[in-house]
């Protein structure tokens, strides 16, 4: 699944993730979203989500969205931002930086800088689980308030005898 698909997950089914961890995509929002907004925002409420993109890739993400879900959940808007160095034997080459952007524990836009590529920034992200921290982040998610996809839908089958 794509990251746009993901997006378009969250936004339909977010309260039964555990995670949301879109690369190099941003949400694009149905055209009548601000109208649902009430509507939207608990799939989106307790949803940790990370997303990651290169700098230069400008339709890759939006930070206005963060700053959105950021007031929603009752936080600043303005991020805590991290800045990290990345050597040149993590990535075979100098002056690139990953700026990690945090609003709460549940959110987190982490853009590459420096990149020339513009869009490939998972390569990186994946590779240095050292700085993303991606795949340990993923491992320890849980959805506690969730519901099931399918154990809220009632009996589907027959009674057992």
């Amino acid at each position: 699944m794509g990251a746009q698909a993901a997006w378009d997950m969250a936004l339909a089914h977010g309260s039964v993730l555990a995670a949301l961890a879109p690369i190099a995509a941003c949400c694009h929002w149905p055209e009548d979203a601000w109208n649902r907004e009430d509507e939207i925002f608990p799939e989106l409420a307790r949803l940790p989500i990370r997303s990651y993109s290169c700098e230069t890739d400008t339709r890759g993400y939006r930070e206005r969205d963060f700053r959105w879900l950021a007031k929603r959940r009752g936080l600043s808007d303005i991020p805590l931002k991290k800045v990290v160095r990345l050597t040149v034997a993590e990535v075979g080459r100098s002056n690139m930086q990953a700026i990690l952007s945090t609003w709460g524990p549940l959110a987190m836009l982490g853009l590459i800088r420096g990149d020339a590529e513009g869009h490939n920034c998972w390569d990186m992200v994946y590779r240095l689980e050292s700085t993303f921290n991606l795949f340990a982040w993923m491992a320890s998610s849980r959805n506690m308030h969730g519901r099931t996809l399918l154990g809220d839908q009632g009996d589907t089958g027959g009674s057992a005898r």
